[in-house]
């Protein structure tokens, strides 16, 4: 750390603009302009010349001092002190001397105090410190161990890691930058598990690890974000979950940038994707053990590994084929719920309880105030949810509209429950389908219960013939926004990817 004498030192030779700029480039930085002290005033003035009479000498008069301009500390300029005048020479007869010391500078006015605690300072041009490092405009960029700190340090207009000349992934050789687009307008998303999908033309195989062990991903500044690679195919298709903070609303389009080629220790942290909302998430891709801190894993009855929708999924023979998770008390939800997942029917069987997604109910013991949620497609196409709130009491509900879906295709399906307005919402592709629609009451607890996917969640009913993948429950009723999204993310249409860069 420079000390103030240093500081003042410098700005003498130029004052605070040229200051900021040998700071900037010497990359020396206070920590606040608040610890500089005033600056010292002017030359001192010069007294005036001594009489030449013989009888009497002239009275010398000091000239005044002018105060130099002190640069402020935090938002209040120092004022300048003012330099003692020089007396006049004394006149030749030692009885008639010249007049005694000049009058003293007066002190200089402090100039406007910039101590850089707000973005605006930078604007001002003659800022240096905690947030612009730039002087009188935008310069080359900052270095890689400022930019990395989610400001405009060079005056741009836009963060620094949206500059060429920044790179706060140091560890990492190269990187793309990926832009969320969450057109049409709509909300602000926290927490968001967006879905990166790579292929040959997307990332250069080559300079990454063969697992992808050296990927990273960063958003604002150098802040590391949690992924998990679901699975990763040099030359083929890649697929890897990225929690994003935040994603703002449009027409605003959110970026972060995947590094990869590092050397660092880091690597994935796949339940931390998924933030405490989520109560169980199944990729399904060659297995159906839960991505989140819950370990909700499933026991896969008669499930054959298939081509999914994102990667892999699993195929149902639609005659006894399902995965149960068992009695698990985080998948319990009486009161607001998502469940979501990806499907792609055969054959739609006739009958109310028919072509379960699967939903969260007990198992055949007796008490009838076991359902919690569920998710069925009725041979009209139609969607239905059923639960229970006691004995012999439940609640049947059905969208107002059929879905538009076709035998083969895959569609992503949707429930949510709002149990305060008390209504139930359903989605296909990211759509309402219908109306909301309202329910009259909301489920009581039962024991004994547990959840499946692929037949009804009670009974050995109610079996689905079909495709499944990317199955997710959540203890909160998302918005119309997040599920669009969500659509969006997994059918890759949320995502653009820039080209690869090299450092």
């Amino acid at each position: 750390m420079p000390t103030h004498e240093t500081l003042r030192g410098v700005r003498r030779l130029g004052g605070s603009l040229a200051s900021c700029l040998i700071l900037s480039a010497c990359s020396v930085f206070p920590e606040s302009l608040a610890e500089l002290g005033p600056d010292d005033g002017g030359a001192p003035g010069t007294g005036g010349a001594g009489g030449t009479d013989s009888d009497a000498g002239a009275s010398g008069t000091g000239g005044a001092g002018t105060g130099g301009a002190g640069t402020g500390g935090a938002g209040t300029g120092g004022a300048g002190t003012g330099g003692a005048g020089t007396g006049g020479a004394g006149g030749a007869r030692p009885d008639s001397g010249g007049a005694g010391a000049g009058a003293g500078g007066a002190g200089g006015s402090g100039g406007a105090g910039q101590d850089c605690s707000q973005s605006s300072d930078c604007a001002e041009g003659v800022c240096i410190g905690n947030v612009c490092t730039c002087a009188g405009g935008p310069e080359s960029g900052p270095a890689d161990a400022i930019c990395g700190d989610g400001a405009d340090n060079d005056c741009d207009g836009q963060t620094d890691e949206e500059d060429d000349g920044c790179w706060p992934a140091q560890t990492c050789r190269r990187r793309i930058r990926l832009t969320l687009d969450v057109s049409p307008p709509g909300e602000v998303l926290n927490s968001f598990p967006a879905l990166v999908v790579l292929d040959a033309n997307r990332i250069a195989y080559a300079d990454a690890q063969t697992t992808g062990s050296d990927v990273r991903f960063h958003g604002s500044g150098a802040t590391r974000l949690a992924h998990e690679i679901e699975s990763w195919t040099p030359g083929g298709d890649s697929f890897v979950w990225v929690r994003v903070p935040q994603i703002p609303a449009a027409p605003a389009i959110g970026t972060i940038w995947m590094y990869y080629g590092c050397t660092d220790g880091g690597g994935e942290d796949a339940s931390g994707v998924w933030d405490p909302s989520h109560a169980g998430v199944w990729h399904l891709h060659d297995d159906v053990l839960d991505s989140t801190t819950n370990a909700n894993h499933g026991t896969n009855s008669g499930t054959v590994d298939s081509v999914g929708k994102v990667g892999r999924g699993q195929d149902l023979d639609g005659t006894g084929d399902d995965i149960d998770m068992g009695q698990r008390a985080s998948l319990r939800a009486l009161g607001d719920v998502t469940f979501s997942l990806w499907a792609s029917y055969d054959a739609l069987a006739a009958g109310s309880f028919s072509n379960s997604l699967g939903g969260f109910a007990g198992f055949a013991d007796g008490r009838d105030e076991n359902y919690h949620y569920s998710l069925v497609i009725r041979d009209d196409r139609s969607m239905g949810t059923f639960w229970e709130f006691g004995p012999g009491n439940n609640v049947s509900v059905a969208s107002t509209t059929n879905a538009p879906t076709t035998a083969g295709a895959w569609h992503h399906y949707a429930l949510t429950r709002d149990a305060t307005t008390r209504t139930a919402r359903f989605y296909v592709d990211g759509a309402l389908i219908g109306l909301p629609v309202t329910y009259t009451e909301n489920p009581t607890d039962g024991d004994a219960s547990g959840f499946s996917l692929g037949r009804d969640p009670c009974c050995s009913q109610g079996y689905f013939d079909g495709k499944i993948d990317e199955a997710r429950v959540e203890t909160v009723r998302r918005s119309s926004e997040w599920i669009r999204a969500q659509h969006a993310s997994m059918d890759d249409g949320f995502i653009s990817y820039g080209a690869p860069e090299t450092r």
